[in-house]
């Protein structure tokens, strides 16, 4: 465990971590760290970053006491009702779709190693997750059962789900709880909880102002705290994103200017990361790709958002590096 970060892909102390640590706690297989942390009176010193290794190993150890379908009932359950989450953390909020569009900002206090993006039509809210390296396919799965499972028992409605894809696949429903993640795979394919807007439209019977207060005033800093401290690769993808879904322009100047910098500054930055801007969009950009053309989207719609005048430029960075 160490307390600074400066690569991208690592875990935080944060809800997902300490939720799995009291799902595992649960099982009896509680992890050392945890169990430590648990035990003092005061937790003074609370490391800033968990190893990747310690999170997966934790999952391997529940996955031998465990079978796939006990694994997303109990975790699904233990996530919402026994553990914070990023999107119970925000339970204090006006709407279920708030609810939502706030969790969304909060990924952070979770991993670097993946973004969250919200896009809403008439009709559905699609909660997208971007890698931003290679997620272990467990992950990329606990990910989407933490919000298929638990928000409906949030809401209310066990029809709120439309559709899941875990890394880049389609998973029905009513498999997600058994649905076995291959040992060691790992992927930069997006995953998806497409939620029925109508119902989260509706107002959440326990809104809380004071509740959603303390978010905006505690954690949202915290956010913006360690949004600062994080490479520029991962603040640069971020940028992209959230300039993507406002239907913004995804070129280096307007990402320069949204991060309050030089376009030469960034780069050299990004270059010194050994990454680069045409690097971090051509991977968004199949991402999103990929997700939308997935379920049928339309590839002229689809390039065209994604600031490609003819479909055949899109295919062609597909065929490159998809």
């Amino acid at each position: 465990m160490r307390k600074e970060c400066n690569k991208i892909g690592e875990w935080y102390f944060g809800p997902t971590v300490i939720a799995l640590g009291a799902f595992a706690k649960e099982q009896g297989v509680t992890p050392k760290w945890y169990n430590r942390l648990a035990s003092l009176p005061v937790i003074r010193e609370v490391p800033e970053v968990i190893e990747a290794a310690h999170v997966d190993r934790l999952h391997k150890t529940l996955q031998k006491n465990l079978s796939p379908t006990d694994f997303g009932r109990l975790w699904g359950k233990t996530a919402f009702q026994n553990a914070p989450s990023v999107w119970t953390l925000c339970a204090g909020a006006t709407s279920f779709e708030d609810i939502l569009s706030m969790g969304s900002q909060l990924s952070l206090l979770d991993s670097n190693g993946y973004m969250v993006g919200l896009r809403s039509t008439k009709t559905s809210v699609r909660v997208n997750f971007y890698p931003l390296r290679p997620l272990p396919q467990w992950q990329h799965l606990m990910l989407v059962q933490q919000l298929a499972f638990g928000f409906p028992f949030l809401v209310g409605d066990k029809d709120l789900v439309q559709r899941t894809v875990v890394a880049g696949e389609v998973v029905p429903m009513k498999a997600l709880k058994a649905f076995q993640p291959a040992q060691g795979a790992a992927s930069l394919a997006a995953s998806q909880v497409v939620l029925n807007r109508s119902s989260l439209n509706q107002h959440n019977p326990v809104a809380s102002q004071s509740w959603a207060l303390i978010t905006k005033s505690i954690v949202e800093p915290l956010i913006g705290l360690r949004l600062r401290n994080q490479p520029s690769s991962y603040r640069v993808s971020r940028a992209l994103m959230e300039s993507y879904l406002r239907g913004g322009r995804l070129d280096m100047v307007s990402v320069a200017e949204s991060l309050h910098t030089e376009k030469s500054t960034l780069r050299r930055h990004l270059k010194a990361e050994q990454s680069s801007f045409s690097q971090i969009l051509a991977q968004f950009r199949i991402q999103e790709a990929k997700l939308r053309l997935l379920v049928g989207g339309d590839l002229s719609k689809v390039s065209h958002d994604l600031g490609y005048e003819a479909p055949m430029s899109l295919q062609r960075l597909m065929r490159q590096f998809g």
